[in-house]
């Protein structure tokens, strides 16, 4: 399934109302943990005469890892009206007993930004490089905007365009696409009492396989809805997202295109042990039902990591 939540972290708020322009400003962010995680879905095998048949049991992928992720920023005027925001990230995961569930991705995002409709606006690049069980599986280019105003009370609206074009290895060369995302993210400050923050995202896409496979493309939507809360020196988040994928062809002859309906919970707990020094729990659970069953997938994740900034 795929996971539009982290997109999320691509649209950095701009400080609001700069009565003269700011320094130059920069950051770094280390994280290092371990955790365990699992796939699931059913098995099944073609036959001679090319109809699927479930074979008992369950195809399960399951194992410990270890992860840790370095990132950082640089902000800086390139003139009275704009700013140059670098960011980076690069992230590893290793599970040394199911090499299947190994994954690292780096990526590059540089933009420019200016004050724009009582807002900010950014445009740049968007760079990424992903690999999955040690091999080279996707490397993305393309380019993002997005358009960000928030009040004093911290309430703000952000919006989002992305469109790249996604490249494969090898025997993945089938999969190369041309994808385009629109997301629009609203954020509310003590909407409830108890509730310090609710986000609320909503996303729609559309995937255009570039070998001409229908049934490799599709069109999307993304909910999620978010709660934040600090209380006993610990901050809390709880998320919830559903999804919708729908198919523009089938891949097996007599049978209906694709259509997914995926689910995924998520808990995390973040408590600083000093000024910059994090301990943070995540859990993240997905399911992923479909109207043909072999697509159908269950991902279960949870993690223990500590983090660093400077």
């Amino acid at each position: 399934m795929r996971r539009l939540a982290a997109l999320a972290a691509a649209l950095a708020l701009p400080a609001l109302a700069e009565v003269s322009t700011p320094p130059a400003t920069s950051g770094v962010a280390v994280e290092v943990g371990f955790g365990h995680e699992s796939q699931t879905s059913p098995l099944f095998r073609v036959s001679p005469e090319g109809t699927l048949i479930r074979m008992e049991g369950v195809d399960r992928l399951a194992g410990a890892h270890y992860q840790g992720s370095l990132s950082g920023f640089a902000d800086f005027p390139v003139g009275p009206d704009w700013r140059l925001a670098l960011g980076g990230d690069i992230r590893y995961k290793r599970a040394p007993g199911v090499q299947a569930l190994d994954f690292a991705m780096a990526s590059v995002n540089p933009m420019l930004r200016t004050a724009l409709a009582g807002g900010f606006f950014g445009i740049g690049p968007n760079l990424q490089r992903t690999d999955v069980a040690g091999e080279r599986f996707r490397s993305v280019r393309g380019w993002h905007a997005d358009w960000a105003a928030a009040d004093l009370a911290g309430n703000n609206w952000q919006l989002f365009l992305d469109r790249g074009t996604n490249r494969h290895w090898g025997d993945l060369i089938d999969l190369d696409s041309t994808a385009t995302l629109f997301m629009v993210r609203r954020r509310q400050v003590e909407p409830l009492p108890g509730i310090d923050a609710i986000d609320v995202e909503a996303a729609v896409g559309r995937e255009r396989n570039d070998r001409g496979f229908a049934e490799l493309s599709n069109r999307y939507a993304f909910l999620r809805v978010s709660l934040d809360r600090r209380q006993w020196g610990v901050g809390w988040s709880l998320g919830m997202s559903w999804q919708t994928d729908a198919f523009d062809d089938t891949a097996l002859p007599g049978l209906p295109a694709r259509r997914d309906r995926s689910t995924t919970l998520e808990f995390a707990a973040a408590y600083e042990i000093a000024p910059g020094h994090t301990l943070k729990f995540e859990a993240t659970g997905a399911t992923n039902r479909a109207n043909l069953e072999l697509y159908e997938n269950r991902y279960r994740q949870f993690s223990l990591a500590y983090g660093t900034s400077w």
